[in-house]
């Protein structure tokens, strides 16, 4: 029995020295060189008695985690989940003293196998809606150990980060996309979070985004307010510039020409009514489609957009354009036409316009004479009657009444009444044969024909004064829209980082 048990004893003795002594390991003696024998037994010592359950100086001062970030890529950026994502190489750097050595004098490069086994900061992404590790084809991790305890640990992650934006000025506008780092288990009585003084955020010159230019990036330090206690947080700022020259292509030029293409209806002429309703009719549903096809990109938003006011505006030059063929058709009406003709006559015989006009009238013969009228309205004193160099030609009046009108054949007196209406004041005259009839005849004639109620609007004219109305104000109001949006988006980067500071409470 005896012989069987000190056999035992003595492996279970070589086993326990060779744990506290491993350089008696077997393993240990068939290494190479003396430098990796010695890098062994330092690792081997260094986590012998470790707890990385317990933060480095633990109940003493916080730990200090210097924080640095080299990005790689950025994108894609999304409007409508208010979202972007961000490739980089995330390091922490903080001291530990519980792993100093002096065996060597050179630093440790070792891989993710011992991240496992210290102590590493809990940091995390506020903002964070998604986030990865790289594992392919190891785990992209690693941890550099110099002798005075320092460790840098470093990985490689992909993170999907809300970022809220305000899309007010769109496609015009500039955002600013945030990043927050803080410790989700320790306060800030036990770590402090601080960016590295050189250079801590690092972005490759060489990412091009399709809609967005990187503008710049800053870095700010925060404390965080909780109920449970006060949190260090480390901030990072991208700032993006959006590029317009898709939505001028895509959106602004079409809208545009449509815009121009509504204006040829004014110079096709009002009778051809199928051409100037389908012209118009088809600009409205273009632009009520490119309208909608603007926004289809961006999530439903409750505030106007600089892009809505432009389309907006276009929409509302196409669709006036229609309604103008409208009060074109409504004043082209038999009933405005037969009162415009009449004003038309009436002018061209006098009614104000001209400083004299020559009227016909018949006598109470077949002898045809020509009275001269003044504007006034007034006559020679005396009879009126032909004299040769004054301003009346004498007629023979059979009546001593200036009102009374002498008996006509029925058929001169249905005339009289229907060339009156229809005809205007040249056939009113005609059968006038006193200066108080012609006036009188006159005053009736022109009574209720310089109203637009009763003659109504050239429809010429109104084809006309739109060709130049039209053009002319879209033009200014294009002037303005671009003129105020390029002046209130004029902001630089030092601008958008005094206002993040200012928000942050950060000098």
């Amino acid at each position: 029995m005896a012989s069987i048990l000190w056999p035992m004893l003595t492996v279970l003795l070589i086993r326990q020295s060779l744990a506290h002594n491993p350089t008696m390991d077997p393993l240990y003696m068939s290494l190479g060189t003396p430098l990796e024998r010695n890098t062994s037994r330092v690792l081997t010592m260094l986590l012998n008695g470790y707890d990385k359950r317990l933060r480095p100086n633990y109940g003493g001062e916080p730990v200090l985690v210097n924080v640095s970030m080299m990005v790689y890529s950025i994108g894609p950026i999304n409007e409508v989940l208010m979202e972007y994502t961000v490739d980089m190489y995330f390091r922490t750097e903080w001291v530990d003293p519980r792993l100093t050595y002096t065996e060597i004098d050179q630093g440790l490069n070792l891989n993710a196998e011992m991240v496992e086994k210290v102590w590493i900061p809990d940091a995390y992404f506020v903002n964070e809606k998604d986030a990865r590790f790289h594992d392919v084809i190891a785990k992209n991790s690693l941890i550099r150990l110099t002798p005075d305890g320092r460790i840098l640990f470093s990985c490689r992650i992909t993170v999907i980060a809300s970022c809220g934006m305000n899309l007010a000025y769109f496609p015009m506008d500039k955002q600013r996309c945030h990043l927050v780092i803080e410790s989700y288990a320790y306060s800030d009585k036990d770590i402090q979070f601080s960016w590295i003084l050189k250079d801590p955020i690092w972005v490759d010159n060489t990412i091009s985004l399709p809609q967005f230019t990187i503008l710049g990036f800053a870095n700010m330090e925060h404390t965080a307010q909780y109920y449970v206690g006060n949190y260090s947080q480390l901030h990072c700022t991208f700032y993006l510039g959006r590029e317009i020259s898709y939505y001028l292509i895509q959106a602004y030029m079409p809208a545009t020409l449509i815009v121009v293409v509504s204006w040829l209806s004014f110079w096709i002429h009002r009778t051809a009514t199928p051409a100037r309703v389908a012209l118009g009719i088809t600009t409205v549903l273009t632009m009520t489609t490119l309208m909608g096809n603007a926004g289809s990109s961006l999530p439903k938003l409750s505030y106007v957009k600089s892009i809505d006011i432009y389309l907006g505006m276009c929409y509302f030059y196409v669709f006036s354009a229609l309604l103008e063929f409208s009060v074109v058709c409504y004043f082209d009406k038999p009933r405005f036409k037969e009162a415009r003709t009449r004003r038309a006559m009436i002018q061209r015989t006098g009614c104000g316009l001209m400083e004299r006009r020559s009227v016909l009238r018949v006598n109470a013969g077949t002898e045809v004479d020509e009275i001269e009228v003044a504007l006034d309205g007034s006559r020679g004193p005396g009879p009126i009657g032909r004299n040769n160099g004054s301003k009346y030609t004498q007629v023979n009046s059979s009546s001593s009444s200036p009102f009374h009108r002498p008996n006509r054949a029925p058929h001169q007196r249905e005339e009289h009444a229907q060339m009156g209406q229809m005809s205007g004041l040249r056939e009113c005259h005609r059968y006038s044969e006193t200066a108080e009839e012609d006036e009188c005849c006159h005053l009736e004639c022109c009574h209720g024909l310089k109203s637009v109620k009763d003659t109504g609007c050239d429809p010429g004219k109104i084809d006309k004064n739109s060709r130049v109305f039209f053009p002319v104000t879209f033009l200014l109001l294009s002037i303005v829209y671009w003129s105020y949006y390029q002046f209130i988006t004029d902001v630089t980067v030092e601008d958008l980082v005094q206002e993040d500071k200012e928000r942050l409470h950060v000098s």
